[in-house]
């Protein structure tokens, strides 16, 4: 079903106004000139692409194009203490040209197609090319034409980011790195598999290249962590990438203490080798035609139309930029800016895959803020809020699914938490609360280090638990109800019910912490401690509220849900001052 929301994207109140008819139904990011190959140029202005499975960011160079890929499991050691991940460039692929002088030069994304394109010309032949994700064929397609038969010709570049000698420390982790390419002219494949020191990560990269033009055993070039291999005097080439790695979503990984353990031991190159050869044997047009099916039922779910301009789409993006900071004049922009939202959840959130992270499934070089992990204070929920209300619920599943996979392991912290923050007389006893869990802060792929009694008091499990509701709420799925939201909601409220001490007729948190307030006003002195602050507290009113509203929809009553019940109106959660504002304390 899709839905079409007439919204300024600032307002608060949704208009419901017809006649606000969008002039375009293709919105895209474009520019003349290539990203830069900085951070800052990464962030800004590199497009791009995903399937959740992984994440490129195509850079559009004419003479030494940078496609940057990244996987969510592919991490190396973090710095600033973040050593149970840091997310950097899995893989780095160049499209080398000897291109010069190009004219007519333009490169963009194509939201509703998810699909980047250069396009430019050298010597009176127009160059063209084109990258996508499928996420129905875990593969991305480059597919690069020239406007005169076999004037293409161009080198494919194939690196390991960072490699490092395995035994070399950096503060507490292995930071070790390293690859090896393979080639074969006669079938035109190529191979680099890589091994991660820290976490044991095999990560397997796979290519096969469909061309008119020629690829000779003397165009391969290979070293110990790199390799290239040359196509010459071609009309069209299509080079079909896909991937695999040995890591494996489920609650032993995290539950694992040893990092070298938490992986599994099959080796990813044959998966990567049989997904290429399928997407190959598949080709172009059929991958594509696929890709956009699937792309289309997800960006056409949903549309925001605000009498957008076509004019504007004729803009290069970074200009109709400088000029909406300064008029505020592009509904087309606005536009723009609403599907570019969805989009980014939709390229890196899918069933089966790991969850978007901080960065979704794309990172800047070799370290990414906060390694990119998945911190639960309010990022996880940012990434989210688009899922429900911009009709794109199956992008959920992603997270619902690691979610589930780590919850056994957060039931040891919550339990110590409950000791010490509380009594040890609420601690669940060994068969007692099977759903029973907890979630501070911070996590990756391979750990949940954040553990409750950090950032808050009980955490923000309660926090992240809202985004199940909406679950429920927006499609009213029996299925995810039953397999993920009310054991999540329930197992949440299990714990936060212990959490709680009478007094004064009220139900307060125990322990209890506001982020944003520090002891002496700097965040060195640690976050002023207290019983029952409002961020608590409405964390634990809005999840046990939702407990009872599920329970309902269920047709269920046991004990956590009486006892939701007996302290619903006793949680105190807002209190309003003199001057009229919430109240923190």
């Amino acid at each position: 079903m899709k839905k079409t929301i007439c919204k300024p994207l600032l307002a608060t109140t949704l208009i419901m106004t017809a006649g606000l008819a969008s002039a375009v139904d293709h919105h895209t990011l474009w520019y003349r000139t290539p990203a830069p190959t900085t951070l800052e140029g990464w962030e800004h202005e590199s497009l791009p692409i995903g399937n959740g499975w992984f994440g490129v960011n195509v850079f559009g160079d004419v003479t030494n194009d940078w496609l940057q890929v990244t996987h969510n499991a592919v991490m190396t050691s973090g710095p600033e203490g973040y050593q149970h991940g840091n997310l950097c460039d899995a893989l780095d692929i160049r499209l080398v040209t000897d291109h010069r002088d190009a004219t007519d030069y333009a490169r963009g994304l194509d939201l509703e197609t998810a699909t980047a394109w250069t396009k430019y010309t050298v010597g009176g032949v127009e160059y063209h090319r084109e990258v996508f994700a499928s996420y129905p064929d875990r593969a991305m397609v480059v597919r690069l034409t020239s406007s005169r038969e076999h004037a293409l010709t161009f080198r494919l570049d194939v690196l390991t980011p960072y490699p490092r000698p395995f035994g070399t420390k950096d503060r507490s982790a292995a930071i070790g790195r390293r690859g090896t390419f393979s080639a074969s002219a006669s079938d035109r494949t190529v191979s680099l598999v890589q091994e991660l020191e820290h976490f044991g990560i095999r990560f397997a990269s796979e290519f096969a290249i469909e061309t008119d033009g020629e690829v000779k055993p003397e165009y391969v070039y290979a070293s110990t962590a790199a390799g290239s291999v040359a196509v010459k005097n071609a009309t069209t080439a299509t080079i079909y990438f896909a991937c695999a790695t040995n890591y494996r979503l489920a609650p032993e990984v995290f539950l694992e203490p040893d990092p070298a353990r938490k992986l599994s031991p099959i080796d990813p190159q044959p998966m990567a080798k049989q997904r290429v050869k399928a997407a190959a044997k598949k080709g172009y047009a059929a991958l594509r035609r696929d890709h956009l099916a699937d792309v289309s039922r997800l960006m056409g779910a949903a549309t925001v139309e605000l009498g957008a301009k076509a004019a504007d789409r004729a803009i290069p993006t970074n200009e109709l930029l400088a000029r909406y900071r300064a008029k505020r004049d592009s509904r087309y922009l606005e536009e723009t800016h609403f599907q570019y939202g969805r989009y980014l959840l939709m390229s890196s959130s899918r069933p089966g895959t790991l969850p978007a992270n901080l960065q979704g499934v794309w990172a800047g070089h070799q370290y990414s803020p906060w390694g990119s992990g998945y911190w639960h204070n309010i990022n996880v929920q940012m990434n989210y809020w688009p899922a429900f209300s911009c009709n794109l619920a199956e992008c959920f599943r992603a997270y619902a699914d690691f979610n589930r996979a780590f919850r056994p392991s957060t039931r040891k912290d919550a339990c110590h938490y409950l000791s010490w923050a509380v009594s040890p007389t609420v601690v669940p006893k060994v068969g007692e609360a099977p759903d029973l869990w907890a979630v501070g802060t911070s996590g990756w792929p391979y750990c949940i280090s954040g553990s409750p009694g950090g950032h808050s008091g009980p955490g923000t499990g309660p926090l992240t638990t809202k985004l199940f509701t909406d679950w429920w709420l927006f499609t009213h799925d029996q299925t995810a109800l039953k397999e993920h939201v009310w054991p999540v909601v329930h197992g949440m409220a299990d714990f936060l019910e212990r959490c709680v001490i009478a007094t004064n007729g009220l139900y307060l948190s125990a322990f209890s912490a506001s982020p944003e307030q520090y002891r002496d006003g700097t965040p060195q002195s640690g976050y002023y401690r207290t019983v029952g602050c409002a961020f608590d507290q409405q964390m634990i009113w809005e999840n046990n509220h939702d407990l009872l509203l599920l329970a309902k929809a269920l047709g269920t009553n046991d004990a956590v849900v009486a006892k939701a019940r007996e302290q619903i109106d006793h949680y105190d959660p807002i209190q309003i001052g003199g001057s009229g504002q919430i109240k923190e304390f």
